[in-house]
């Protein structure tokens, strides 16, 4: 029962930091074609009816594994969990295991008797249903820690800055992020690899990224959970509430009281504080790069938009930010969106297709940001922001 029951809340039980969730075999099971899946010990058979014990294999499966990944999420106060807290956490199904084994499986429980589907993405008849209801959470704030912040009005004044003739919604903006994170809620992955009818989607790092939205589990159920997701007390396993959950943290304000960590997001950032827009040329004496040659900007075959490198963002600037910074999990490893000019980080941050991670010369998010505003269309045709230097 406790393979099944960890294994439909997205848990893997295989060694690998890219199996922890999606990509993971399943035990007893072949992990493709015909390559099967193997104990953690030797001599032992993979089944799940019994307790696997772990040791750190590439490719073993284990039910201490699975034990291990559930408590480390639960246990942990912030930052990415590595494969190396996973190995130092205990696979023992203590009370306190057992506490949150029971809300996680009522919540899902609760989830699937609602819902019924096998299978639930992104062309579930629902999903826009689902969509308007989580986007009025930019427009009207919720809780305590959550006001308004890309409301469509303000949408609208964003889109009036790259051209009049672009006409688009905050729930289209919302549908194409989504895509951007997972198709899927529950049913299936990206890979369809192992599919399990109700299992719920996991990304393939160890924190725990469920669902649609791909937050992090330790932001609603951690030790130290976010202020906003403690506030709203939302169910990560259904898709409404996952949705709702990630409108959530874009908009978290920087709040925390006791208990709770500042989880501020880049929407309250950019359009309630209004911290991100900077001067094109802010805080670059001291590297050594210049923006000198910037003269200006044009939208798609329009006039050249005169400006200098000691000229300041404009929102739509500031929306590529707030974006950027969901898919950087905040701003506190990498500050460089509140010290750094959008066109700065595009001229002299490095793009590598081969890693998903900002470093101090690869700025992933910056291509995260432009790929989900091309795919929502206000970064399309003559509706693209185009720098000119010389």
């Amino acid at each position: 029962m406790l393979e099944q029951m960890l294994w439909q809340l997205g848990i893997s039980p295989q060694q690998g930091y890219f199996r922890a969730g999606r990509e993971g075999a399943r035990i007893d099971s072949n992990r493709s074609s015909a390559i099967k899946t193997a104990s953690c010990v030797d001599n032992v058979n993979d089944k799940r009816n019994i307790f696997l014990k772990y040791a750190s294999i590439d490719g073993c499966v284990s039910t201490e594994l699975m034990v291990k990944r559930f408590n480390v999420r639960n246990q942990q106060e912030s930052g990415t969990i590595l494969t190396k807290d996973v190995n130092a956490t205990s696979g023992a199904v203590g009370s306190e295991s057992l506490v949150w084994l029971q809300r996680d499986w009522f919540s899902y429980l609760t989830s699937v008797q609602d819902l019924t589907s096998e299978i639930i993405g992104q062309t579930d008849t629902r999903f826009d249903e689902w969509i308007k209801e989580s986007v009025k959470i930019w427009d009207q704030g919720i809780g305590s820690y959550v006001p308004a912040t890309l409301t469509q009005e303000k949408y609208n004044e964003i889109l009036t800055i790259i051209g009049p003739s672009v006409s688009k919604t905050t729930e289209g903006l919302l549908r194409v992020w989504i895509a951007g994170e997972s198709k899927y809620h529950w049913g299936n992955n990206l890979a369809s690899y192992q599919q399990t009818d109700f299992r719920m989607t996991e990304g393939a790092d160890e924190s725990g990224s469920l669902s649609f939205s791909q937050l992090k589990y330790q932001y609603r159920y951690g030790k130290k959970p976010c202020a906003a997701h403690k506030d709203a007390e939302l169910n990560l396993y259904h898709p409404q509430d996952n949705l709702s959950s990630m409108v959530i943290h874009t908009a978290s304000s920087s709040s925390s009281p006791a208990g709770t960590a500042n989880c501020e997001g880049g929407f309250h950032k950019a359009f309630v504080d209004d911290e991100l827009r900077l001067k094109y040329n802010h805080n670059i004496g001291s590297s050594g790069e210049t923006l000198t040659e910037l003269i200006g900007f044009k939208h798609g075959n329009g006039a050249v938009t005169p400006i200098t490198d000691s000229s300041t963002e404009d929102m739509y600037e500031n929306l590529a930010k707030a974006i950027a910074i969901y898919n950087a999990n905040g701003i506190k490893g990498q500050p460089f969106f509140t010290a750094q000019s959008w066109p700065r980080l595009l001229r002299y941050k490095k793009k590598d297709t081969s890693k998903q991670a900002n470093t101090a010369t690869i700025c992933h998010s910056c291509k995260y940001s432009l790929e989900i505003r091309n795919k929502a269309e206000t970064l399309s045709g003559t509706s693209k922001n185009v720098y000119m230097v010389w």
